[in-house]
């Protein structure tokens, strides 16, 4: 209550020319020497005949609509600084006001008509509306030709003044109720904007003179491009030149008859294209594009694909982006600081592309490091939180996608399942030199079974317990005819080993870990755990192809 009645009073002493000292006593000084004492109060009917003039330019109308079209479709959002970082609001009344604005009107149409006066005028305005309770629930674009701020001598813009369009009394505006947008600051006026226009009024101006040439000399062609020659065969001089007129100027024909040597044409003048029409509308054109940031052949019909995203690139990241991200910077100050808090932040959602070919191998290189989690919150996904997440999570991208080093880390076997082809291998090769062995001792005398061999691919306690009852060479070959096809295995902490094959996919597609898996899994195995995890459809998997897409080849 008091600081409302602190500002009351203050609103009154300032009407009756009493200030309160300060320490903003120097920026007063600032405002006081900028302010132009009602100067650029009311209507620039130059500068409404300027903008005008602008949108009859088919360069200045497609490049302007360009530039709006994109920025529309850029999402808003709203976040909370906490520390060094930001953390997004969800679905912030703001991020609903810019969303629907007003019962008439949607977002997108709002942001247009912002930008279209923004680089017409140089200057952006929106009408604030409040409930009684002192809510935003509104907000109106207002046409910028007829705002203009009101300079103060100590609070920079005290006001604004809205002029109605057909000649009232002038509407004053608190500076709360509007937001105030300026992209290009102009250096000849402290409260004012400018519009990248600025650069080519003249260059528009010719342009349209050229257009006008061009349409009058078509509209009158022979006319005045054209001597006619009437020979003394043609008859009457006054009646011939009559009938030529009315043919050619009122009836508009554009062609005529006459006998020979009665009537001589000849052309005497200079065809647009001789007199460099067309290439000064280029260069008109040129001149526009410069002016809003359009690259050099962003519009040029000559361009292949590889050109025409790299103008468009540069384009959005020079021109679009940049807009976007005052105009988010401007609601933060205007907005949502002075009535959400000073820790609330508003951005425009990053529509700069992003070169595919780069950012993968970027990420090729930097998951060489990252953890699965880490690299896994870049694509936007939540950590990993299916079997084995205590060890796939924090492991780096290329190990938590190895599953061979998985399954060793976590300790898991793929108990009484098939050997990989490897591993069977060296079962084989231990079969064989165990049993060669043991037919050897045979033969010298020891007891089947007394030899301490080790391997960790066979079942050694089971066949020890055959060669103690062996007593011939037989006997002892038949002990090992055993189930080489099959792995002893650790203990599985419980994990089938379809859970411990979807587990070291991590996540990723099948076909990205088949080269490396060697769990032993046949293709029925394999192809069953794909549809587990996938669904029915059909999964082709290509890194190169992949890299490839993501690089737009």
């Amino acid at each position: 209550m008091a600081s409302w009645i602190d500002r009351r009073i203050d609103t009154v002493l300032k009407r009756l020319g009493y200030f309160k000292a300060s320490d903003r006593s120097s920026l007063q000084a600032i405002f006081a020497g900028e302010t132009s004492l009602g100067a650029t109060l009311g209507q620039d009917l130059t500068s409404v005949q300027r903008e005008r003039l602008m949108v009859t330019s088919a360069w200045v109308w497609s490049d302007i609509a360009n530039i709006a079209n994109m920025a529309s479709t850029a999402k808003f959002e709203v976040f909370q600084r906490k520390g060094e970082t930001l953390e997004a609001v969800v679905d912030h009344p703001f991020e609903q006001l810019m969303r629907v604005p007003n019962e008439h009107m949607g977002g997108k149409f709002v942001r247009k008509y912002t930008f279209w006066w923004e680089l017409l005028r140089g200057e952006a305005y929106w009408l604030l509306v409040e409930d009684s309770t002192g809510e935003l629930t509104e907000r109106w674009p207002l046409p910028s030709e007829r705002v203009q701020p009101v300079p103060s001598a100590t609070d920079y813009i005290s006001g604004f003044l809205y002029h109605p369009l057909h000649g009232s009394k002038p509407v004053p505006l608190a500076p709360e109720q509007v937001f105030f947008w300026r992209l290009y600051p102009n250096p000849f006026d402290y409260h004012r904007g400018m519009s990248p226009m600025t650069a080519y009024y003249k260059p528009a101006l010719t342009d349209l003179k050229s257009a006008q040439w061009y349409d009058e000399n078509f509209d009158n062609d022979l006319v005045l491009k054209t001597l006619f020659r009437i020979g003394p065969l043609a008859g009457n001089y006054e009646e011939v030149r009559e009938d030529i007129l009315e043919q050619l100027k009122t009836k508009r024909l554009r062609y005529m008859f006459a006998a020979a040597e009665d009537v001589d044409v000849k052309t005497f003048s200079m065809s647009p294209t001789d007199i460099g029409l067309f290439t000064g509308r280029e260069f008109s054109r040129d001149e526009v594009d410069r002016a809003l940031g359009y690259p050099g052949g962003y519009w040029s019909k000559d361009s292949n694909r590889a050109n025409a995203d790299s103008a468009e690139a540069k384009f959005i990241g020079g021109a679009v982006w940049p807009a976007l991200v005052s105009l988010a910077e401007d609601i933060t100050a205007q907005i949502l600081v002075p009535r959400y808090g000073a820790d609330i932040v508003g951005q425009f959602q990053d529509i700069r592309p992003r070169d595919r070919r780069l950012q993968v191998a970027e990420r090729k290189a930097y998951w060489q490091v990252a953890s699965f989690n880490e690299a896994r919150d870049e694509l936007g996904d939540a950590e990993y939180d299916g079997p084995l997440a205590e060890v796939i999570g924090e492991l780096p991208v290329p190990l938590a996608t190895d599953p061979q080093f998985v399954i060793a880390m976590a300790g898991i076997g793929a108990q009484g399942g098939p050997l990989s082809t490897q591993a069977a291998g060296e079962a084989k090769a231990d079969l064989r030199r165990w049993r060669s062995i043991e037919l050897r001792r045979l033969r010298e005398g020891h007891a089947p079974g007394s030899y301490n061999f080790e391997s960790e691919w066979l079942p050694v306690e089971e066949i020890k317990a055959a060669l103690a009852e062996a007593e011939t060479e037989d006997a002892v070959k038949a002990a090992f005819e055993v189930e080489i096809a099959q792995a002893p295995g650790r203990e599985s902490a419980g994990l089938s080993r379809e859970q411990v094959g979807v587990a070291v996919l991590g996540g990723m597609p099948v076909e990205f870990l088949w080269p490396k898996m060697d769990l032993g899994f046949s293709d029925e195995e394999l192809k069953a755990m794909k549809v587990a995890a996938y669904g029915e459809g059909e999964i082709t998997f290509d890194p190169e192809r992949m890299a490839r897409e993501e690089a737009g080849q």
